[in-house]
């Protein structure tokens, strides 16, 4: 056996001595993937070869982990409609997926913490994208020129965006992974307009956007954007009025989907939606009676809108360059067809317009190509000028009145398309212009009217009604003479009505009503009370309103206004929650407003009583301002801390940090009471603090001074040592560094060696220690460079670890103990050392007093044991070696002679 075990020792230093020369990364290929074998037992992908159009990134290539997507692997891949990344991949390299002009989503994993720039650039077809690994940074052009690009979803560990986004004219939403406050830290470079411009949906949150819309900026009228695109407009009374780009949501235009006008308000304030080219949804409430000019200019996603029938009044321009516009009621009410209403609308194919319309004034329909039915009443008594000019679809004119009537309108020569129309005189077709209900919304066992609005036809006009709770039919009116039908619903849901009318000739024509939402009967709102938790306060203390209401269906929804002196200072936005807190940081006389709504609709509002705040009359005083350090050594941190007391509201800080009598750092204003400044010259140091309160009000202190030096102490590297003297192949070995002295931060960096070869380099950073598995057998050593902020540096070279390949019969090579002779309660520590075997080692040890057991312990992977004798004899240790396959050895040594202490 000792012969044996003598030759396979032999064979160990032979194959220590051979000469091993490390190997570069290797190129491969397996199936449709090229990459490379690098050290660790790692891969990078350096080219897909494939034509599939859905793709999944292997984990595994060749025995080797797939860490890293290489430098343009996928560029230029006009097959690539879906990939999935694995999460063993932690890196994706410049221009990866680059020119993938077919590529529609990506979800990059968590486990991905390094994006390359240019990744995705000009991936056109690319609509969504989630990053959801903690990159610090969105390099140049990644996902530039993605132009169909809608949303991504960001996560809150950036800190920096460069040129990333141009050209992603597409893109309405950015999901962010943190708050607004970690959104507005973001360095955002220039040219990132659509990023900018988006809106942000954060993580803690359903309203992104909210403030006051009511006429001369009453807060009668309010509105509420939420993060999936609705627009909600609701209280009571008119709209502002705006002149082009300056509505409040202007910079949401791109993100507004959808639009509630809510019961209550009553006028559309000039271009209040003008340029929402994503809005596609309209509803308006029976009460409205105005649309100001522009309102809705350039909206060019609308398709269809029922404008209610109290309005009186649309302005000019008010529908202009609405190009995906098919249909629209005009209102009976309307006199007027103001100045370019309907122009450039080159979907509209056909339009109704009521009796009791005089005039059409110019450009009213100035270039609708589609138009190709248009029906005017015999009421208009003019046509202004290119009022139905460029209309080149057009060929029949449906005229209420007599030929002769015909020539009396007034019509400009320039209306060129109508000469290329027929005209129909008396020949009104049939048609439904309107359908509207007396109820907005509505309560289970309340009685809900709706009366259609139907023109032209032969005869007499029988209608028939049907009505849907949902999708469902729930009542048949049949054809009659009448023109409306009543229903009263027992059951909350949504109901709607469509009608059929037929004329005497048997044509027949339908038209379906807006939704009406009809909710559970209930009391009314009532807010029995509001009331602060304070009758009068100073500057800096905080105040909370709690409101108290009942009644209403489903849950009610609080809005608070705070009040300053009669001017609002905050408005919380519609929530569950019915209290609000505000901390004054000006006296006044401060006092809160409720408004309460139901999930029908409902609402109330209630005022407060007035809590009058004061200023606070004590003046700032800065109690100190002393440093950490007396004396220091360049390169080491000091910091002074200041302690201020008094003023009004928040204190705010602000430190000058003097190297001998000249400013080094100036911290700006914070409310952080103590600033932290490294030295990197000799010399004299002090800080003054400059402290503000909300009321404007300030006070400055000096320190003391702290004298810097140089710091004259060598670099000293006590050591390098690892943590197995030996080891298998595939077994991680650590060398730890210690080192002392040299001035400021000390960096490490490492390389380690197979035999006189380099096979890793860790580059310079803080750990002191650095890892590496070897995947061949030979003898592994590190070297230590160490360097501090001056530039100085040491090294130093550790002991050698003999590396063996891992199919070794397993043999315990020493068993030693950590002293020789002892006294009684001294701890002894047995520690054994073995080599070969597979998978993991695993060590029990038997601890004897002269000759007999006096403690076994039990099988785990630590390869040292800790005993304390109690009495005198002769101590020594026996250990039992197991590995994965359940292979053993065992070694009997370590003596150690106690004696009573």
């Amino acid at each position: 056996m000792k012969k044996l075990f003598s030759v396979f020792l032999c064979l160990i230093l032979v194959i220590v001595m051979l000469p091993v020369t490390a190997l570069p990364a290797k190129a491969m290929t397996s199936g449709d993937w090229e990459y490379t074998q690098e050290p660790g037992g790692f891969a990078t992908i350096t080219r897909y070869n494939g034509t599939a159009s859905e793709v999944t990134i292997p984990t595994w290539l060749g025995g080797y982990k797939v860490t890293a997507i290489g430098q343009a692997a996928f560029k230029w891949n006009t097959n690539l409609v879906k990939v999935t990344i694995p999460s063993t991949v932690t890196s994706i390299g410049m221009y990866a997926f680059a020119d993938c002009g077919y590529l529609e989503s990506i979800t990059i994993p968590a486990s991905v913490t390094s994006l390359g720039r240019g990744v995705f650039q000009s991936c056109c077809d690319l609509a969504y994208a989630e990053i959801l690994g903690d990159i610090p940074s969105i390099e140049d052009y990644t996902f530039h020129d993605c132009c169909s690009l809608k949303r991504i979803t960001l996560p809150a560990s950036i800190t920096r965006i460069h040129y990333a986004f141009g050209g992603c004219s597409s893109l309405k939403e950015v999901r962010f992974g943190g708050d607004m406050a970690q959104w507005s830290r973001i360095e955002i470079d220039s040219d990132n307009d659509p990023l900018t411009n988006a809106i942000i949906v954060y993580s803690s949150g359903t309203v992104a956007a909210s403030g006051i819309c009511g006429r001369n900026g009453s807060d009668s009228v309010v509105w509420t954007l939420d993060n999936v695109g609705t627009l909600t407009v609701s209280g009571a009374g008119e709209m502002s009025g705006y002149s082009y780009a300056n509505t409040p949501w202007y910079s949401f235009r791109g993100a507004i989907t959808s639009l509630i006008i809510a019961p209550g308000v009553t006028n559309i304030g000039p271009y209040a939606f003008y340029d929402c080219d994503n809005l596609a949804d309209v509803s308006f409430p029976s009460g409205l009676t105005a649309i100001g000019s522009n309102a809705f200019a350039y909206c060019r996603s609308l398709t269809n809108v029922t404008i209610p029938s109290g309005v009186t009044v649309i302005g000019q321009s008010a529908f202009s360059d609405c190009r995906s516009l098919q249909s629209i009621s005009i209102p009976s009410g309307v006199t007027v067809l103001e100045l370019g209403l309907f122009e450039y609308c080159d979907y509209l194919t056909s339009l109704v317009i009521p009796d009791g319309v005089t005039q059409i004034k110019s450009d009213a329909f100035f270039v609708c190509s589609a138009l190709s039915s248009l029906t005017i009443p015999a009421s208009v008594t003019e046509i202004g000028p290119f009022a139905i000019n460029g209309c080149s679809s057009l060929t029949d004119v449906y005229y209420g009145g007599t030929e002769a009537q015909w020539r009396e309108i007034s019509i400009d020569e320039s209306n060129t398309s109508l000469d290329d129309a027929e005209i129909h005189f008396l020949a009104i077709p049939l048609a439904v212009s309107d359908i509207t209900a007396n109820k907005s919304s509505a309560n289970t066992g309340e009685t809900i009217t709706w009366t259609a609005a139907a023109t032209g036809g032969a005869g007499a006009l029988r209608y028939c009604f049907y009505v849907y709770q949902g999708s469902t039919l729930v009542y048949n009116s049949g054809y009659g003479a009448a023109s409306s039908v009543s229903y009263t619903p027992m059951e909350a849901g949504s109901y709607k009505v469509k009608v059929f009318v037929k004329d005497g000739a048997g044509k027949s024509t339908s038209r379906m009503s807006n939704v009406i939402t009809v909710s559970a009967a209930s009391t009314p709102i009532t807010i029995t009370g509001l009331s602060a938790d304070k009758t009068s306060a100073v500057v800096g203390t905080k105040i909370t309103w709690t409101a108290a209401a009942s009644g209403g269906s489903g849950t009610l929804r609080y809005c608070f206004y705070v009040y300053k002196d009669n001017s609002v200072v905050y408005n919380s936005g519609y929530g569950a929650k019915a209290n609000v807190s505000y901390t004054p940081t000006e006296a006044g006389s401060y006092k809160a407003k409720v408004f309460v709504k139901d999930g029908g609709g409902q609402a109330a509002s209630r005022l407060s009583s007035v809590t009058p705040v004061s200023a606070p009359d004590t003046p700032i005083a800065i109690v100190s301002l002393s440093a950490d350090k007396t004396s220091a050594v360049v390169g080491t941190k000091i910091t002074w801390t200041a302690a201020a007391s008094g003023g009004s509201g928040t204190l705010r800080y602000c430190f000058y940090v003097y190297k001998d009598s000249t400013i080094v750092y100036n911290s700006g204003y914070g409310t952080v009471s103590s600033v932290s400044y490294t030295p990197t010259a000799a010399g004299s140091y002090k800080a003054k603090v400059f402290v503000k309160d909300s009321g404007g009000k300030s006070a400055t202190r000096l320190s003391g001074i702290t004298s810097v030096s140089l710091a004259d102490t060598p670099i000293a590297i006590a050591s390098l040592s690892a943590d197995k003297t030996s080891a298998v192949v595939g077994t991680k070995i650590t060398w730890t560094a210690a080192a002392s002295g040299g001035t400021g931060t000390l960096l490490y960096c490492f390389y380690v060696y197979q035999g006189s070869t380099v096979v890793y380099n860790s580059g310079y950073g803080t750990k002191a220690n650095v890892s590496y598995t070897p995947t061949e057998a030979g003898s592994y050593k590190a070297k230590v460079f160490v360097k501090d902020g001056s530039g100085k540096s040491a090294t130093k070279l550790s002991g050698v670890t003999a590396v063996i390949d891992g199919d070794t019969p397993l043999t315990v090579t020493g068993l030693t103990v950590s002293k020789t002779a002892c006294v009684s309660s001294e701890p002894l520590v047995w520690t054994a050392s073995a080599l070969g075997g597979s998978g993991t080692l695993r060590y029990c040890f038997y601890i004897y007093r002269d000759g007999v057991v006096v403690q076994k312990g039990s099988y785990g992977t630590a390869n040292a044991y800790s005993y304390t004798p109690i009495l005198a004899g002769t101590y020594s240790a026996k250990v039992f070696v197991k590995d994965g396959a359940g292979n053993s050895a065992s070694r009997t040594g370590g003596s150690c002679i106690c004696t009573t202490g």
